[in-house]
């Protein structure tokens, strides 16, 4: 993995995308947009927390995902609420 490639890794993507899918309105197939969406705003943001507005939301709540950002510059998905 190169080093850019590092840049846009999110390093349990599987569990993250699932419960990103399971709490946005519409449908996402481009697993791979969407992790580089989540980690730009991380990186534009310097914070580890991923918000998704009610508007975006399926169930009309706001969303807040938890990452821990790791050495590498990669980041860990922890937990939602």
């Amino acid at each position: 993995m190169t080093k850019k490639e590092r840049l846009h890794v999110i390093t349990n993507a599987e569990t993250f995308l699932t419960e990103l899918k399971n709490i946005l309105r519409g449908t996402y197939t481009d697993d791979q947009y969407l992790i580089e969406a989540v980690v730009n705003r991380l990186q534009m943001s310097t914070t580890t927390h991923y918000e998704v507005s009610k508007w975006r939301a399926n169930d009309h709540r706001d969303h807040e995902f938890t990452f821990k950002q790791n050495e590498d510059q990669t980041y860990t998905y922890l937990t939602t609420r």
